[in-house]
């Protein structure tokens, strides 16, 4: 509507910045419906993964790599209690 693009899914939080002495970097994540079946699809597609499925925070979260090393995460949302 009025040329804006529409998200799929709002979020609150698009970038935090810290304190502490870490270098500065950048983490890219991606909703979607299932963590455990991409993660498990990652090494037949010359990926790799950085971190198995985990739960945090009301999320099903992997971290995994691109065939040039760039690391993202895919995130499900947990629904229910």
């Amino acid at each position: 509507m009025g040329g804006e693009a529409e998200q799929p899914v709002p979020r609150d939080v698009v970038a935090v910045m810290s304190a502490g002495g870490a270098p500065a970097r950048w983490s890219v994540d991606f909703w979607i419906d299932d963590a455990s079946v991409a993660a498990a699809k990652t090494p037949g597609l010359d990926r790799s993964v950085v971190a198995p499925p985990f739960d945090i925070a009301g999320f099903k979260r992997a971290v995994l790599a691109d065939p040039q090393g760039a690391v993202f995460s895919v995130s499900e949302l947990l629904r229910g209690p």
